[in-house]
This record gives C-alpha cells, structure tokens and sequence, in this order.
C-alpha cells in the first residue's frame, strides 16, 4: 500500500488568505511534477508542471469610524472584480441613539448595505449586513462606511467589508 503525505500551504495576499493542498505519494516523488523538496521547506514545480489555484475564500477589508455620533466614514479600495458579500460592523461603547451605518460602492449606496447600532446595544455588539443588489465592484473601486451622525456622543465602529471574487 502506497503511503501518502499531505501538506498545507497558507498564503498570506493582502488580508486574503488562500490555502493551496498539496498531496504527494512518499513512493512516487520521482515522477511527481510538483512537490516539497527534501526537509519540507520548498515547494517546486518540474518543467510539465502546474499549480492551479482556485480561490474560495474572501478577502476583508477593514475600516474604523471614529465617532458614529457625527456624519463620519472611511474609504477602502475593492481589491480585485466581484462583490461585496457582507458587512459587519461592532461598536465599541454603548450609544446614545441609533446610528446607521451605510456602505457606498463609488458613492452608490449598495442595497441593504447598510446595519443600524442601536441605542439599546450594549459595547461590542456586532451587527451584519447582506447585500442584495448594486453591490458588484471592479478592482480599486472606492468602497465608503459612512454614519448618518445618529446620536451625539462620541462612539467608535470597527466595520469589515467582505469580498468575494
């Protein structure tokens, strides 16, 4: 019986992560076309051949609102063509008002975008959106989280926009 050797690679692209499995027979290494070198600290790919890279995972993108209270945002850049998926926001300190967080693709509001940190929520609460239309980006489109300024004391946001290629 032929034994088997598998192996993981995580590969760190922006804030992307995308994993490539590798599986080789610890008898065959000969003819194998791709691998891990002796010591397992290089892979290689022989003249015929190939890694085909299939990513299923999502790239984040990552903004803070400095104070939820005013009319404030953040800008980030869609890092390659496809949409966003979802958008999760926490604040950071109970509130005095509902504030709504919006998200704009080029200054377009993307439908149902947009999730509401509620006065009655305690620090830490995370709330989550799920575009449903108007949310397609081309790379580098300017994506914005902005407030409505609902309330007026001064609370933060952590917001992450998630993309999908």
């Amino acid at each position: 019986m032929k034994s088997r050797f598998f192996a993981l690679f995580a590969l760190m692209l922006g804030m992307s992560l995308l994993l490539v499995s590798l599986q080789l027979r610890a008898d065959d290494t000969a003819n194998t076309a791709v691998g891990i070198a002796q010591g397992g600290s290089e892979l290689f790919v022989k003249a015929g051949g190939q890694i085909k890279v299939r990513s299923t995972s999502l790239f984040a993108g990552d903004a803070h609102i400095a104070n939820i209270g005013g009319e404030n945002g953040n800008t980030i850049m869609a890092p390659f063509a496809g949409s966003v998926s979802s958008v999760v926001c926490i604040n950071e300190d109970t509130h005095d008002a509902t504030a709504v967080i919006s998200t704009y693709i080029n200054g377009v509001a993307i439908t149902n975008g947009s999730v509401a940190i509620l006065s009655t929520s305690t620090a830490y609460t995370k709330f989550t959106a799920t575009p449903t239309a108007l949310n397609t980006v081309a790379a580098n489109d300017a994506v914005r989280i902005a407030s409505d300024g609902g309330g007026s004391d001064t609370t933060a946001a952590a917001c992450r926009v998630y993309f999908t290629p």
